[in-house]
């Protein structure tokens, strides 16, 4: 007969420190419910994030944008869907958060935008509580009035078809997780039409 699922709890107050603007690094002693034994429990506290599968028509044909760019923690290019994280201009509105990222780093207005989660989704729970929330986007429109990016954000804009974005995606050229979700989503966007 399997046990009941119980939670951790914690068993004193964490400590939290502030490692930037959108982290902070919390530490928690746990009492592990089956064996009553502490545990020392490390969380990254991440301020939520915006994702988009953000489709162009180009040549006539559908094709999804990707974002080359330099990423200094895994020390290569990665290509990634356009994404953010909602900061205090965004009041804590995800919508908002990214029409805001598809200006700063697309330039264009999606007139086109469905929220694909009903909540926002772990990346990597076992270490931090970021979650992202997934658009789709269509119908893009050039920008009235470009926003600023984020100091140090360069980046290449590719376009990829279906076949072309999948296999990216299964030949392992496409690493970023969230990136592959989104080749996915679109992916069954597709076949639901």
């Amino acid at each position: 007969m399997s046990k009941a699922l119980r939670p951790e709890r914690a068993i004193k107050p964490g400590t939290i420190k502030t490692i930037n603007s959108f982290m902070k690094l919390k530490h928690e002693t746990v009492k592990i419910p089956y064996t009553n034994r502490l545990a020392g429990r490390d969380t990254i506290l991440h301020a939520p994030d915006v994702a988009g599968v953000v489709i162009a028509k180009k040549d006539g044909k559908p094709q999804i944008i990707l974002e080359k760019q330099w990423r200094q923690s895994v020390n290569e290019f990665t290509l990634e869907t356009p994404a953010g994280k909602l900061d205090p201009r965004d009041a804590d509105h995800p919508h908002h958060a990214f029409m805001r990222e598809m200006n700063e780093e697309l330039r264009v207005v999606p007139q086109t935008v469905k929220l694909l989660t009903p909540k926002a989704l772990y990346g990597s729970p076992g270490c931090t509580d970021e979650a992202t929330y997934f658009y789709y986007a269509t119908d893009l429109k050039p920008v009235d009035k470009d926003l600023p990016r984020d100091l140090g954000e360069y980046m290449k804009l590719e376009y990829y078809t279906m076949p072309q974005a999948l296999k990216l995606m299964t030949s392992g050229k496409v690493r970023d997780m969230k990136t592959n979700l989104a080749i996915l989503y679109w992916l069954k966007i597709a076949n639901e039409k």
